[in-house]
């Protein structure tokens, strides 16, 4: 079973509703700067990224955005069978970072993850897939 520790997360976004039908507005935040995948483990990595607003750089910084976000795991590149972790809240308390700690993944395992983030639960968009392993581990035997 693949378990999460929340270490922090932000996200955010815009919609709104006209004549009862969700319209989507100019999306308001993104993941400009990526994902960071860290301390990989036999069975654990850590996972962060930070929301930024969209318009690009401002005075030589991307600036930060408030909102929600989660990470989607899986073995599968389609996210067939894929865990989420919880919703994480980005903030400015934070650099709008939003950091967590899977654990349970299965050694010398490929996995396929993404961030999904918005303004909220509901109203969200899922960034671009990425890729790790995990190690193997010391007892593993490998062809050269």
């Amino acid at each position: 079973m693949i378990r999460h520790q929340h270490l922090t997360l932000v996200f955010s976004g815009a919609f709104m509703l006209a004549g009862g039908c969700a319209q989507k507005v100019e999306f308001p935040i993104t993941n400009g700067q990526g994902e960071i995948v860290g301390e990989v483990t036999t069975n654990s990595v850590i996972l962060q990224s930070r929301l930024t607003r969209t318009g690009g750089w401002v005075d030589g910084d991307l600036p930060g955005a408030p909102g929600v976000a989660r990470f989607e795991i899986s073995t599968n590149q389609n996210f067939a069978g894929a865990i989420s972790t919880e919703w994480l809240e980005a903030s400015a308390e934070h650099d709008f970072i939003v950091k967590t700690r899977v654990d349970g993944l299965d050694p010398g395992t490929s996995y396929f993850y993404r961030l999904t983030y918005g303004p909220n639960g509901d109203n969200v968009m899922s960034g671009p897939t990425r890729s790790f392993a995990t190690h193997v581990g010391a007892d593993a035997t490998t062809e050269t």
